[in-house]
Parts: C-alpha cells; sequence; structure tokens
C-alpha cells in the first residue's frame, strides 16, 4: 500500500481536522473570557504554544495507535480496518463543526453584539488641570492628540479620531451615553498637570456599557519631552493589553518611538497641531510659525516637519495671498515632507505629506499612491492618507475605489466635515452631483464656519451646469474668504451669460487679477464661462508653472473641460500633467 494509502487507512487526515476545529474553538474561548477576566497577553501565547506544540504529537499518536472499545492500541499495519473508528471520527467532526458555527453566531451576536467593537475605544479630551494659563489647553490637547495617533498604530484597535471626540469636553452626558453615540466598547478619560519642573497624568479606561472601571493609573514624571512619550507609550500599550490585543514587535516599536528630546520643540509642536485643526489663514500662519519653531530646536523632529508640510499645504485654501503664491508655497511644502521622510523613513505622517507635495509639484501619480499606499499599511485608519489616496485614484478616474476610501474615511470620523466634504469631492468627480451637492449642503448647514464645504457647493453646482444657482453660492465663498466680491459677480455673470460653445469671452485680465486667486484656478474659471483657447492657455501655464492646483489636477474627469477634451492640445496636456485617458478604468468620459 502506498504512503497516501496508509495515512487514508490510519484516518491521520481527520484527527488532523478534529485537532485543528478543537484548537480553534479554544483559541475563541481564551479570546473571548480573556477581557473579562484581565488576563495577560501571555497567557494567550502560551495557549498557542501548546496547542502548536500538541499538533504534530497528535498526529504521530493517530499514525501508530487505534481506537478500540479496549483503549488505544498500536495499530499492527492490517489492511482491514474497522469501520465504527472512521465513522466516530466524522461524526465528532461534524459536530465540532456545528459547535464552531454557534460559538461564533453568540460571539458575535449574542455575547459581544459585534467581534470588532470589543477592541474599540474613544479617548475624551484630557482636562487640563494646570494652573498657569500659559501652561494650559494647547499641552494637555498635544498630549491627548499624541496618544491617539500613537494608538493608531495597533491595527486590530478601532480608534475614534480626534474631531468626533473633541465634542466632548465637558459634557454632562455618561458613559453609556457616549458609547452608544460613538459606537465604542472602552472610554478612556485623563487630566493632565503641569507643576513647574514636572508632569503629572491620569488616566482611568472604563466599560462603556457598565461604566465598570477596566483599569487606571498615574504618572508623575520630570517635564522632559522623553518622559512625556515614554507616558504615552505606557497608557498605549496598557490599552491593548486590557483589550486584548497582542502587539506585534513593529507596532509596540512605534509605540515605544520617542520622537525629540527637546522640550522647547515639542511644546512649539503641540501649539502648531493645535493651531493647524482650526484650519483658518490666521491659525495656519501661527502654525507654520510654531513648526518652524519647532524644527529650529531639534532639526531632527520629523514630526514637526510633517506637520509644517501639511500647514503649506492646505495654507492656499484658506490664504488669499498664499493661493496667489501657490508656487512658492508648494515648493517649502515639499521640502518640508522631504525633511519629515529623511529624520523618519518609516513616519506615516510624513508619508501623507511627500505624497501630497510630490503629486501638487510634481504630478507624480504613481509615488503618490505608492507613499500613500505605504502609509495606510503602516496606520490603515490615518485620515489624511484616506483623504488624499481618495483624491489621487479620483482623480485619475479610479472612482469605485475613491469613494469606497472616502466612505472609509467617513465611517472613521463622521463628525469630521472635512470627510463629509472630501466625499462629496469624489463624487463631484465621478460626476453624481446631485449627491454632491446634497452632502456640501448638509454640511454646510452643520459647519457653517468650515469655508472649504462653500468652495465645494458652488464648484458641484457649476459642474452640474447649474450656473443661475452656482452664482450666490459663489459670492458667499468669495466675501467669507475676503475675495474681491464684485469681480467675483462680474465673473458669474459671464458664465451664466454664455452658452458654452468654446467662442472666446473678454474676460479682463485686471479683472481675473481681482479675485485674488492663485493662477491655477485661472483655467477652470475659463471653461466654465466656455472660453477654449483661454482655459488650453491657463491649463498650459499652469502646468509650465507646476501648480498643484485643484484645476490642473481634476483635468481628466472635470466636465467644465469637456467641450475641449478631443482637442489635441488638451490631450498633450493631459500626458504632461502625467494624466491619460487610457487610465479612466471605471469612470469613462465622453
Amino acid at each position: 500500500m502506498s504512503l497516501l494509502g496508509e495515512i487514508k487507512r490510519r484516518k491521520v487526515f481527520q484527527v488532523a481536522a478534529v485537532y485543528l476545529v478543537v484548537a480553534w474553538l479554544i483559541m475563541q474561548v481564551v479570546d473571548v473570557v480573556s477581557g473579562p477576566l484581565l488576563l495577560p497577553d501571555i497567557f494567550a501565547r502560551i495557549v498557542i504554544l501548546v496547542l502548536a506544540i500538541g499538533f504534530p504529537i497528535t498526529v504521530l499518536i493517530s499514525w501508530a495507535f487505534d481506537l478500540t472499545p479496549d483503549g488505544a492500541v498500536r495499530d499492527t499495519g492490517a489492511a482491514t480496518f474497522p469501520q465504527g473508528r472512521g465513522r466516530r471520527i466524522e461524526y465528532v467532526l461534524i459536530g465540532l463543526l456545528v459547535l464552531a458555527v454557534g460559538f461564533m453566531f453568540m460571539d458575535s451576536y449574542v455575547l459581544t453584539g459585534s467581534t470588532d467593537n470589543r477592541r474599540s475605544i474613544a479617548v475624551l479630551p484630557f482636562i487640563n488641570d494646570s494652573a498657569a494659563e500659559e501652561n494650559a489647553e494647547f499641552f494637555a490637547n498635544g498630549i491627548h492628540e499624541e496618544l491617539l495617533s500613537r494608538l493608531l498604530n495597533i491595527r486590530l484597535l478601532k480608534v475614534i479620531p480626534r474631531t468626533s471626540v473633541m465634542g466632548y469636553r465637558d459634557t454632562s452626558k455618561n458613559m453609556r451615553q457616549i458609547g452608544q453615540e460613538l459606537g465604542v466598547a472602552t472610554i478612556l478619560e485623563g487630566s493632565v498637570q503641569r507643576a513647574g519642573d514636572t508632569v503629572h497624568v491620569n488616566v482611568q479606561l472604563f466599560n462603556a456599557e457598565t461604566e465598570e472601571r477596566l483599569w487606571g493609573d498615574t504618572f508623575n514624571r520630570e517635564l522632559t519631552a522623553g518622559d512625556v512619550f515614554a507616558i504615552q507609550a505606557q497608557v498605549a500599550t496598557a490599552i491593548a493589553q486590557a483589550l486584548q490585543t497582542t502587539l506585534t514587535p513593529e507596532e509596540r516599536e512605534r509605540l515605544e518611538k520617542v520622537h525629540t528630546e527637546n522640550i522647547a520643540a515639542l511644546e512649539a509642536y503641540f501649539r502648531g497641531r493645535e493651531r493647524l485643526v482650526q484650519r483658518d489663514g490666521e491659525s495656519l500662519l501661527l502654525a507654520i510659525d510654531n513648526f518652524q519653531q519647532a524644527v529650529n530646536e531639534d532639526p531632527n523632529f520629523a514630526l514637526a516637519y510633517s506637520g509644517l508640510a501639511d500647514a503649506y499645504t492646505v495654507l492656499p485654501e484658506y490664504f488669499v495671498s498664499a493661493d496667489q503664491d501657490s508656487t512658492r508655497i508648494s515648493s517649502e511644502a515639499e521640502e518640508a515632507a522631504l525633511l519629515a521622510l529623511s529624520r523618519d523613513p518609516e513616519l506615516p505622517e510624513a508619508f501623507a505629506s511627500a505624497a501630497w507635495s510630490r503629486l501638487h509639484h510634481h504630478y507624480d501619480w504613481v509615488g503618490a499612491e505608492r507613499l500613500l499606499r505605504h502609509a495606510l499599511k503602516i496606520q490603515p485608519q490615518n485620515l489624511n492618507a484616506l483623504h488624499w489616496l481618495s483624491h489621487v485614484l479620483s482623480w485619475q478616474g479610479q472612482s469605485v475605489e475613491a469613494i469606497e476610501l472616502a466612505e472609509k474615511g467617513v465611517l472613521a470620523d463622521s463628525v469630521s466635515p472635512l470627510m463629509r466634504t472630501n466625499l462629496s469631492y469624489i463624487h463631484m468627480d465621478a460626476r453624481n452631483f446631485d449627491q454632491s451637492i446634497e452632502l456640501v449642503i448638509q454640511v454646510a448647514a452643520e459647519s457653517p464656519d468650515f469655508l472649504s464645504v462653500q468652495r465645494g457647493l458652488w464648484q458641484a453646482q457649476m459642474r452640474a451646469g447649474y450656473y443661475e444657482a452656482a452664482k450666490p453660492s459663489l459670492l458667499e465663498w468669495a466675501e467669507r474668504t475676503g475675495r474681491d466680491v464684485e469681480a467675483m459677480d462680474q465673473i458669474a455673470d459671464f458664465i451664466i451669460r454664455n452658452p458654452h460653445n468654446g467662442q472666446p469671452i473678454d474676460i479682463d485680465d485686471r479683472l481675473l487679477a481681482r479675485l485674488a486667486v492663485g493662477s491655477g484656478h485661472h483655467a477652470q474659471l475659463y471653461a466654465f464661462a466656455g472660453d477654449a483657447e483661454a482655459t488650453l492657455d491657463a491649463l498650459e501655464r499652469g502646468i509650465n508653472e507646476r501648480l498643484g492646483s485643484l484645476s490642473i489636477m481634476s483635468m481628466q474627469v472635470n466636465p467644465a473641460y469637456d467641450f475641449v477634451r478631443n482637442e489635441p492640445r488638451f490631450l498633450q496636456l493631459l500626458q504632461r500633467a502625467g494624466l491619460a485617458p487610457e487610465r479612466m478604468d471605471d469612470n469613462p468620459v465622453n
């Protein structure tokens, strides 16, 4: 008899299958009971090791022995084999499989409601207990945000982003209400106090449903950058242990990383982050100053360079003079992003920053996509990477995956007006205009001070051809961003009156100058007005100047350019911008 036949005769395969099913069931039980019993991570590892060692031993025993009514006896190698044993094993295997399916159902829908949700956490804004005002909110907020960033490195952990939790500062809601609203199983609350040369951090982790305290600790350390990072690493590691999340060596290394030893650099960075999230012109300029101060204090501070790149990147959207000087601003962003990567080649924030600057300054679509996907490989919940990768794909006409990524961003941070506005832009690129307009109207009603949504509204209306409806939206955006409303009113009238037939129209250059928008935006305005030659000239100027404006980046999908889309000159400009019609695989444009 062949070896394979002998293995079949001795039912080795069936025994191995039974063992693997039983081992899987044991691991599921360990996974469920470890959290409530607060068992250490080492317990699960020991169980896995024992089961792994037991597998080859069980297979060898199956080969050598047979189960009989008299117990286990050595297999004599006889050609005839009792059929009862094979059937018993088959019955056992079927029974275990039924048990496994039942356990999966109980675990998912009865015991926990959601398997993934067991490892979910909302970190509420830390309370500032410092007496001196100058040591106040920015420092507590900085520790809070950096802790969130570290937790994002744990792949199996669902972390609610900063935007969604900031609304619960000074809330009167209880843990259960917050947990239900945010969809999390656990909540961390904490406080920070600076006193002289010391820092005190108190944190407590609660079960959101029962409000039971799962873990807590108080850290009293010297006020040094190294100690601040050490506290965050200990808290993040303790949370992972409490939620029964086994850390990989790479995750543990990222949690324990000390980004700078310079406390002045860290404080400047915290101030910069606080101002960056405010997203207005004045705050962004202050953020740039803060980040620059941080890298002056510590030239190797990669996080600060990444923050500097992000601030420069978004500045033209919120500051008129920066919009007009977008070429220089783009260069500053690229330089900062490259410095961030050179200081820390595995920093996900740096990958995202570098990708955006590569795209805007060099039209390097392949490189930008590679960098952003690498950032998401390290941090799947990185909102910047989700946001920017959705644009990279959308502008190339890959709308299906772009919408999926944008929707992931909304799911990750449903409160953020930025993520929902981004989804509206992606729908706009996919020519789902009504969905785009509906989204931006909702966001504008809920977040009237978020100026990016104002621009999204008039652009979606114009791309859809709703020019008269777009005019008041355009004028409101111009007024709220400090542009020349009268000049914008004249441009809007040009667009409404023109039949969009590709004929030249008389838009005075001085009128465009009064708009106070970067020259990269002129192409889209000419296109909406229907002037073919002026549109192509503006696009060519923008590409020559390496402007990364939305007018240029959206060339391949923007319906404003449909009337020149088949022009040889337009096709050449597409290629120069790194775009080509054949790449539009799931959203072709006629």
